[in-house]
């Protein structure tokens, strides 16, 4: 199982910007395991094997009132047919924007077999039973409306995107400080999807991001950034992460994220060291250097794609960096109250070149 310190590093540069929620259901599955087709950046091109059916759906926001604040309610399911032995999982989260930044928390876990079905035409119906017990239910159904044949994200091949009508019911209880946000016969109004990846070959972009390590790893708040830049654009995002694992039937991960947009990190080549600073108040606070990182080459430009864009990616990885702060790393939150993390330890980062093929 990857560290809950590798979770940012397994972003892609756009899924993290475009769909907050989904990208932090896939951060919740791959720490899980589970995560291969749903947005996880890998090193080499994730290529579809015969025999394999897979069918994604990725549900609209919807939202929701509780706790004196209004949340965004967005699911994932994944569904997987290799040869006639059928796997689910799903990734469930809320989100809403607060002090400048943005709380979400999501859970991912494994389905029963039996949860989740698929027709030829990608009509899906999921009824999660007890297999989420006792964080959530939900029984939703879509009905596809029209398709297309997409080759955006696909270095070679394609997939199919179904656009339909999300319907049905859920529950949550999140566990924290007693929100709990349900909803029944509802229908989800913006755009619901079905992806069959069919042929699709997958090389998503990585980011440039750095981690700081805490302990005990699996429910100490970690600090974790990440970054995109090309001739004209920058995009960075800093975080406080918590991962929580709870009890249930099929053992359900809690990612608790915390994150604000901020200015790149500075990286200074003669030492290997990363500076990050983030603002004096708001969801997140605190300045801290990464130094003396041992750089170590991922070996040589790849292509990557995202959005129907080619870009050539290299990578170097400086890991074993000494973590420490100059200014605390908190974050202010709804529902955790503020989370501190520890002023020392070990980190990693990587910086990510992409240049426009």
């Amino acid at each position: 199982m990857p560290s809950p310190q590798k979770v940012s590093s397994a972003r892609t540069v756009f899924s993290r910007f475009r769909r907050a929620g989904l990208a932090l259901a896939a951060s919740c599955l791959a720490l899980a395991g589970l995560g291969a087709s749903m947005g996880v950046a890998s090193a080499s091109p994730a290529t579809r094997l015969s025999g394999v059916v897979s069918y994604d759906l990725a549900s609209s926001e919807l939202y929701l009132n509780g706790g004196g604040h209004r949340w965004g309610f967005e699911v994932t399911i994944e569904y997987d047919n290799i040869d006639g032995s059928v796997s689910s999982s799903t990734g469930f989260g809320i989100s809403t924007s607060y002090l400048g930044g943005l709380e979400s928390h999501a859970w991912g876990g494994k389905l029963a077999a039996s949860d989740v079905s698929v027709s030829p035409s990608a009509g899906m119906t999921a009824d999660s039973g007890s297999s989420l017990s006792p964080v959530a239910s939900f029984n939703l159904t879509f009905t596809p409306t029209s398709h297309k044949t997409v080759t955006s994200d696909c270095l070679t091949g394609s997939e199919r995107v179904y656009t339909g009508s999300l319907k049905g019911s859920f529950k949550l209880t999140t566990g924290l400080k007693g929100l709990k946000l349900s909803a029944s016969h509802v229908s989800f109004g913006g755009d619901n999807t079905v992806t069959e990846f069919n042929t699709c070959n997958l090389a998503p972009c990585q980011l440039s991001s750095w981690d700081a390590s805490s302990n005990p790893a699996s429910t100490a708040p970690f600090a974790t950034g990440d970054t995109f830049e090309e001739p004209g654009v920058s995009l960075s995002h800093a975080s406080i992460d918590r991962v929580v694992y709870l009890h249930g039937p099929h053992g359900l991960i809690r990612l608790d994220d915390y994150s604000i947009k901020n200015r790149a990190p500075s990286f200074t080549k003669s030492s290997d060291t990363l500076s990050v600073t983030t603002s004096s108040s708001g969801l997140i606070t605190g300045a801290a250097t990464l130094a003396h990182g041992k750089p170590a080459s991922e070996g040589p430009a790849r292509t990557c794609k995202e959005d129907g864009k080619e870009y050539s990616l290299s990578v170097v990885a400086y890991n074993g960096a000494r973590y420490e702060q100059s200014v605390p790393f908190e974050a202010h939150t709804i529902l955790t109250g503020i989370l501190k993390v520890h002023p020392t330890g070990a980190a990693d980062f990587q910086i990510v070149t992409l240049k426009k093929k």
